[in-house]
């Protein structure tokens, strides 16, 4: 009996500390939850304060926009009271000039006459002076504000470039290329080089057919063209062999609009040079940032519409 209550005891024992164990796993468990939790929560607050940064970085790039083009109007202005200023004196000149024509024809006349006409020649040569002093005073004001214009515009051009290679990162790591940057681009792009205008656009638009799966970045229709364009954040001359076969397949998973044109474009925010020559011999558009300034196709003239 002895034995017995000994094993007993020792299983008691035993099981006692599997339950403190399990009680001991399941309170690191929950902390552990709890913590992940938090972190989770902290994770969200912190992607809602990137976005509304983003917001703001577009409203102040909004304003910006709109004080350059207040600027611009009144540049404009300017310029324009300028040219009103220098016809004015245009007409002066040659209300001057007649006037010394009509002198020269009392030459004749007494030499006091002739005294005062020098004194009054002396007089409008005097402002003829003056005036000339004037107009190049107003021009070499007018070539410096022409000078800091040009070097303003260099310098938002830069900022321009700048903001467009931090945008196309922010779109990179948000995976947002296409709505951000690439979609925005397309239609201003076919009207510019194509002519056309999409009367249908859609961003990633998938079918199913026949237990097959069909997708592409964006599809644009137009009366007698499709557009297919595939974004990539990273190029590789693969790619474009995988558009072409898109192509191809096009006909089978939009039966509805078989018999159009297919145009492809191959979209990035930086087209590698080999790859833009593959492209080009492949006769698929190339579209990219042309030197970070703006969105563009950049071997239309080589490949044609």
């Amino acid at each position: 009996m002895q034995a017995v209550k000994d094993r007993v005891d020792t299983l008691e024992r035993v099981l006692q500390e599997y339950i403190s164990q399990s009680n001991a796993i399941m309170e690191r468990t929950e902390a552990d939850t709890r913590a992940l939790k938090e972190d989770t929560r902290v994770f969200k607050d912190e992607m809602r304060l990137f976005r509304e940064d983003t917001q703001a970085f577009k409203d102040e790039m909004r304003l910006f926009r709109e004080d350059t083009q207040a600027f611009k109007e009144e540049m404009r202005v300017y310029r324009d009271d300028t040219q009103a200023f220098k016809e004015e004196m245009r007409v002066y000149r040659d209300d001057t000039q007649a006037f010394k024509d009509e002198m020269r024809l009392y030459r004749d006349d007494t030499q006091a006459f002739k005294n005062e006409m020098r004194l009054y020649r002396e007089s409008t040569e005097l402002l003829d002076e003056h005036t000339k002093a004037s107009i190049e005073h107003i021009q070499a004001a007018v070539e410096r504000m022409e000078a800091e214009t040009l070097a303003f515009k260099g310098e938002m051009r830069e900022q321009l470039r700048e903001r467009n290679r931090e945008w196309a990162g922010v779109a990179r790591k948000l995976g947002t290329l296409v709505e951000d940057l690439i979609a925005p681009a397309v239609r201003p792009a076919l009207k510019k080089y194509f002519g056309i205008e999409p009367e249908f656009m859609a961003i990633r638009p998938c079918k199913r057919v026949a237990g097959e799966d069909y997708e592409v970045d964006v599809l644009c229709v137009c009366k007698q063209e499709v557009v297919l364009v595939e974004a990539k954040s990273s190029l590789r001359p693969v790619h474009i062999d995988e558009l072409l076969e898109k192509i191809l397949l096009f006909d089978k998973f939009f039966p509805e609009y078989a018999g159009r044109r297919a145009i492809p474009i191959l979209a990035t925010v930086v087209f590698p040079a080999e790859v833009l020559a593959y492209a080009t011999r492949k006769r698929v558009y190339a579209m990219a940032f042309r030197e970070w300034e703006y969105m563009d196709i950049l071997n239309h003239e080589e490949i044609g519409g």
